[in-house]
């Protein structure tokens, strides 16, 4: 796979297209790409490609790609899957640098289409010429009129160039989006859908979009991630060019995932995983498709920095309270007005609600310039960053046309922006007022918001000076050469997970492995004070659950408790295999956590941190992020879970050792990293955090290899 981006270049700005299969009947697959270069405007050469035709549509039609009289950049294949093969070879052997196949009956149909599409991914990369698909809808560059595209979505050739990259790995999606779109006169610079992507695929065409000036914004529709650095690192290319990436992603439940031998599995199934990874690349994901065009057409209308503090000012108190609860879900906040502004507006308008929202009742209708008066006070105001002006139908009225304007002229002047919320006026003076002046305007005031929030996320992000940079930490531990783990099983028993940890700096509670109840007592004699017991079994990583743990052991009970635990491991796992009994130090702190890692299978190692104990997955407090963490991004993790809050001094409770747990999940998180190839999982659980100063210690750990 090519590392440069702009190798696509000839696939989305080509300056020659061969139809490849190009039909003289252009309603059928064959013959629409044809069709829709004509109606589309494109400029370059177009060349149909059929041994049994020799015009189609007025142009010459050559019967091999070999005849055609040009270097081509591009050709089109439409031929059954069994004739693609040949096709990509002699495209390679032309010098056509590129090709997009509609083809399907590739690797979707198992096995044997998985090896067609190998071989032609394999004469591909070898001739160096870009693939794309097989099994996709094409793509069309709405600037320069290139449609390699099949389907009803180009039914209305007409099209809308705008300043949105869009890359879809459905075509069907691909195309219900492109018409959803043109549908809300949004536009788009380049429309891409990447099928099978034998070769190419999502990062490289976000890659490419990243440094191209008419693309402003990128969104893209995700099945799968096939090469996560690869993504990551074009995402980040995007952003380094002042361009978010807003993404949706499909099939994240943890259905079908492997039985989970840990906590951790089960806590960082795939949907934790993907929206973890997805939001440290610094991709914005959304739910649904009117939150995706929403968000894209307000960041493609220049509208690519908000704060979260928001005034309203509504005609309507009910729908004021509807965008406060909304602004709240959103992560927005919504300032109460200072007193002295509040009197202000009561002198303009008595009976107005002015706390924020501010309720300037339908009255407005009668008296025009309350509103423009109230919008200005709210933006002058320093603790509000956005207003969100809800008129809902008074936009109907004989003066809907001036608030259009003056919701503009004001936004304009104060230099903050100002979102409009009106119903959609028939002849669409106020629609039209608002976006000359660069004013977004909504329908519902709950999309509002949520677009609004989803910005202000986005703002957020770009200018957080200490950002996530995931591929410079793992770059930083790139040269870490550590030793194999030596193990003749698959899940290490606690003794050899403790040894293992040991060697990574993790610190424990004192311990000894002991075989007999005499052993037991001598142990706990030599420990001091009470011990706890536990059965060390690999078969059995999750003790507890075979009763086979002993708490609060003192010297005169270790040996009966030595003697109970090993019979109830015995009953409840007969053919397991016992290590021995571990007596080990009882550990007292105020606070209980898990941390943890496990490998996954497209972003690689993911680390995880929460609240912990006997109640892990009932509670099912975490958070995750990828691997290796420093200081600064582990400090964010632990922030980001509802367990942080139990170390903070909060009602008498002292202050717990933040550093300590800070410092595990570093060294978890690089021990994971280093050792990706090996282990499959790792679990501290429980954590115990003691005051500051004294430390935290895994009391019980887990390794699963793989």
């Amino acid at each position: 796979m090519s590392s440069d981006f702009n190798s696509v270049a000839p696939l989305l700005n080509p300056a020659s297209i061969a139809v490849i299969g190009a039909s003289s009947d252009l309603g059928r697959v064959g013959g629409m790409p044809v069709k829709y270069l004509f109606a589309s405007g494109f400029k370059g050469g177009i060349y149909p490609v059929n041994p049994s035709r020799r015009e189609i549509s007025g142009l010459p039609c050559y019967p091999s790609i070999a005849a055609v009289p040009r270097p081509l950049d591009l050709a089109v294949i439409v031929l059954p899957a069994d004739r693609v093969v040949q096709a990509v070879r002699e495209c390679a052997e032309a010098g056509v640098r590129g090709a997009v196949i509609f083809s399907a009956g590739f690797a979707e149909l198992g096995a044997t289409g998985a090896t067609l599409q190998e071989e032609m991914a394999s004469i591909a990369r070898a001739a160096g010429m870009r693939v794309w698909g097989p099994n996709c809808a094409g793509l069309i560059n709405l600037h320069t009129g290139a449609t390699a595209t099949f389907g009803s979505h180009l039914s209305d050739p007409r099209l809308i160039p705008g300043s949105i990259g869009f890359v879809s790995q459905s075509g069907a999606v691909g195309a219900y989006l492109f018409s959803f779109a043109r549908q809300q006169g949004i536009g788009f610079s380049h429309w891409v859908t990447t099928g099978n992507e034998a070769d190419t695929q999502v990062a490289d065409y976000v890659g490419y979009l990243a440094d191209d000036p008419l693309t402003r914004v990128i969104g893209i529709y995700l099945e799968q991630v096939r090469d996560a650095e690869r993504l990551m690192v074009a995402v980040h290319r995007a952003h380094a060019a002042g361009k978010p990436v807003i993404g949706i992603k499909v099939g994240k439940t943890d259905a079908g995932r492997r039985a989970a031998m840990a906590h951790t599995a089960a806590l960082a199934g795939d949907s934790a995983v993907y929206a973890a990874a997805l939001a440290e690349m610094g991709i914005l994901e959304v739910e649904s498709f009117d939150d995706f065009l929403d968000l894209m057409g307000v960041v493609a209308g220049r509208h690519v920095s908000v704060g979260r503090r928001v005034g309203i000012v509504t005609i309507s108190g009910g729908v004021g309270i509807m965008m406060v609860d909304r602004c709240v879900q959103a992560g927005l906040e919504v300032p109460e007005l200072p007193v002295a502004v509040q009197e202000r507006m009561r002198v303009i308008l008595p009976f107005a609600a002015t706390v924020n929202p501010v309720d300037v009742t339908g009255n407005i209708a009668n008296r025009p310039e309350v509103y423009a008066q109230y919008l200005e006070l709210l933006l002058e105001q320093q603790s509000i960053d956005v207003v969100v002006a809800f008129l809902g139908h008074v936009v109907l009225a004989k003066t809907g046309q001036r608030f259009g304007r003056e919701t503009a002229a004001i936004g304009g002047r104060s230099g903050k922006p100002v979102w409009l919320v009106a119903m959609q006026d028939p002849e669409g003076v106020v629609r039209a007022a608002a976006a000359s002046g660069g004013l977004p305007v909504f329908q519902d005031p709950v999309r509002c918001i949520d677009a609004l929030g989803a910005l202000a996320r986005v703002t957020s992000w770009a200018k957080d000076p200490e950002r996530p940079a995931v591929l410079a930490r793992r770059a930083a531990c790139a040269s870490v050469a550590p030793g194999r783990i030596v193990a003749c099983r698959r899940v290490l028993s606690e003794v050899e997970s403790r040894a293992f940890l040991r060697s990574a700096g993790i610190p424990g509670p004192r311990e000894q492995l002991v075989h007999s109840p005499e052993d037991a007592a001598a142990a706990a004699a030599a420990l001091g004070g009470p011990v706890v017991l536990k059965v060390i079994s690999a078969d059995m990583p999750h003790k507890s659950a075979a009763d086979a743990v002993a708490l609060g052991v003192t010297v005169e009970t270790a040996a009966a408790a030595y003697s109970r635990i090993v019979a109830r491991a015995r009953r409840h796992r007969p053919d397991a295999r016992l290590d021995g009994v571990l007596v080990q130090e009882h550990v007292e702190g105020e606070a209980e956590l898990i941390i943890g890692a496990r490998r996954d299978d497209v972003f690689g190692p993911i680390v995880l941190v929460g609240a912990g104990g006997v109640l892990v997955e009932l509670i099912r407090d975490r958070a995750l992020a990828l691997a290796p963490l420093d200081h600064a991004a582990a400090a964010r993790l632990l922030a980001q879970t509802r367990a942080s809050q139990l170390l903070q001094p909060v009602r008498g409770r002292p202050l717990l050792d933040e550093e300590a747990v800070i410092d595990l999940l570093v060294c978890v998180s690089r021990l994971a990293w280093e050792h990706r190839h090996e282990v499959a999982s790792v679990e501290l659980n429980p954590v115990i955090v003691r005051r500051r100063g004294e430390g935290a210690l895994a009391v019980d750990a887990l390794i699963e290899l793989s």
